[in-house]
Order: C-alpha cells, then structure tokens, then sequence
C-alpha cells in the first residue's frame, strides 16, 4: 500500500520480470533462437523459463523500459526523497509476481500494482551467449490495464507530482495514458514521455501527437524524433527541423520548460529547450567506452532518462541533470549486474 507521503514522480507502464541466465549455443539451438533477436514466446518456448529456473545459475531482474527509468530515478533523489516513486501497472499472481514486488521495494520504489488472478507475470528470457543474447519476452498480465483499473488508481494520478510514461503503453491503456498526461498538466504538474522505439512511435503516431499537447519532457533517439516529426510533417525533415517542430506541438498549455533529449547513437545527446520563449539546441558529447568494457547496453537509454529527471526532481537544471543521467549510463553499460554509482548532489 503506497503511504499518504508526497509522490515524486509516478511512473504507469508495463512491469516485467528479466530472468537472466548464460547459456549455451546448444540450448539456443534446441529452442532454434538466433542470435542478438527479440523472439516473442510461442506455445513451443514456453517451456524454457521453466527450464531455465530449473537448470540454470538465474538472476531475476524488475525491467521493462519505465522501470529501468524509475530506478534510476529514485537511485538519484533517495537522500533527499526516499522512497517517493510508484510503479503503476499489473502483474500476475504467482512467483514471478512476487520476485518482483520484492525487489521494487529493495530499490526504494512504492508498488502499485494490481495482481491479476488468471494471467501470469510478464516475463522475458534474456539469453546470454558469449557477447550475445537473445530475449524471449512473454507479456501476460503487464498489457493488461483495464478502465476499471486505471480508475480504481486514479487517487495515485491525482498525488503525484510528475507523470512519466512511454509508447508501449500506448498499446496497453492509450485512454488511461491520455486521462493522466492531461490531467497533470492542467494542475501545472510536468508530464514526461520516452518514445520508446521507433516502430511504436510508428504504430501509434496519431495517439502519440494528441498527447502531445499535455507533454513537457520528450525523451528518445535522434530516429524515434525523426519518425514523430514525419508524421507531423508529412514528409522527412533534418534532425534540427524536427525537433522545432515536435517542440510546437508538446505542453501547448504551459509554454514554459519544455524540452527534447534525443540519444544520437554513442556519439552525443541533443538538447532541445523552450524557456523564455527562445527555442535552443545544444549537443552533449557522449563519453567513450572501449568495446572490451561494454556489458549491457540494454537499458541504458532508460537509466539516462532515470538520471535526468532525478536531477531534475532535486533542484538541477536541464543540462545538469542530462549531464547526471551521461554518468549513470555510462556505469551502466560497464556493470554486468546493473548496478548504479553513488550520486552526490552537493
């Protein structure tokens, strides 16, 4: 149960449970998995999270693109907020379900999650090989976000401070997502959003740009913002033209903070800020990372959106709090546990 304490930021998306294990071609071949793909499970991979579980040295890891951002998040602010984030979304009543309560709440995260009776956890297999891997991801219960239950949730919408979200949910609930981002901006609340890939900003292009309008923050790749402003346009611009186009679009109620980072590959990240009615674009250089150090780099575009609205929820301004998220990112990628760094916002 979330305590009637003030919430930081609320997050409404897709829980999901990452059960991690090393494996060998032979198993990969056994279940005919390529490489370096995402399979969606078939009725013939089901068995394998079993196997896995049974068979296998198995790390259970809380993911799912919002997660990976909110951890982070609260990674950041838990000296001056602790335990001020919540989870919003469904999970399924069994094993899983309950690995995966356990370690939000070790990460200092309030769960708001409805548990569904007669669906199972989402969960995906992600497959280890050498430098590869391969994920096997069986959704269940965490596309399932009815109405009903976005309204039995509705107190958690009106407390909360800031509202984050990303295109997969637009799949799972658009109308809850719409409700939310809508309502929190007419309070002057500031509404964040991952594009998350570029096929769901495909996919749900005309849901995406009437949310738009309640949107502050805009967080994705240098691809993802030029597949948003095509659909804006009409036609494919240069990355500078669609950034001052999409920035028209968003927070058209407030008109004040709004910003657009976009991830553009290792190389850098662009800013692009409206404040004081001036519209600017910056370039932050992206530190290097030699290949033999990479772990991961699965998740590390959501732990830099983590950073950055933790630095900003304490105070930082928007090249500040990128700057933080840069750093989180670049540990990230380099742990094989995902682990975080020590943040000192003195």
């Amino acid at each position: 149960m979330v305590m009637q304490r003030a919430i930081k930021l609320l997050v409404q998306e897709n829980p999901m449970m990452d059960v991690v294990a090393k494996v060998s071609q032979s198993f990969l071949r056994k279940y005919n998995l390529p490489l370096n793909a995402t399979v969606a499970a078939t009725p013939q991979l089901m068995p394998i999270y079993e196997e896995l579980t049974k068979n296998f040295k198995c790390d259970f890891r809380p993911a799912g693109s919002a997660f990976n951002t909110l951890k982070a998040c609260q990674h950041v602010i838990k000296s001056k907020h602790p335990s001020s984030t919540v989870f919003m979304g469904s999970i399924g009543n069994d094993r899983y379900g309950k690995k995966l309560k356990e370690k939000i709440k070790k990460d200092g995260i309030l769960d708001c999650l409805y548990t569904h009776q007669n669906l199972h956890t989402g969960v995906c297999a992600v497959l280890l090989n050498e430098d590869n891997r391969c994920l096997v991801p069986n959704l269940g219960a965490a596309c399932v976000y009815p109405d009903s239950l976005a309204n039995a949730q509705w107190n958690m919408v009106e407390r909360t401070e800031r509202y984050y979200s990303t295109s997969y949910f637009l799949e799972t609930n658009y109308r809850a997502l719409k409700r939310a981002a809508d309502y929190a901006a007419s309070k002057g609340r500031p509404v964040y959003f991952n594009l998350g890939a570029q096929k769901w900003v495909t996919r749900y292009a005309e849901e995406l740009l009437s949310i738009l309008p309640s949107v502050r923050g805009i967080i994705g790749n240098t691809e993802e913002v030029l597949e948003l402003s095509k659909h804006i346009a009409g036609e494919e611009t240069d990355i500078e033209t669609a950034l001052q186009l999409i920035s028209a679009k968003q927070c058209s109620k407030q008109k004040q903070g709004q910003f657009i980072i976009a991830t553009n590959s290792s190389k850098s990240t662009i800013i692009a800020e409206l404040r004081n009615k001036k519209f600017t674009i910056a370039e932050l250089p992206t530190q290097k990372i030699p290949k033999e150090q990479i772990k991961t780099t699965n998740g590390a575009g959501d732990t830099l959106a983590g950073g950055l609205l933790g630095g900003l929820i304490t105070g930082l301004d928007l090249t500040q709090s990128l700057k933080l998220g840069q750093q989180l990112a670049f540990h990230y990628i380099q742990s094989s546990d995902g682990s975080l760094p020590a943040v000192d916002l003195k």
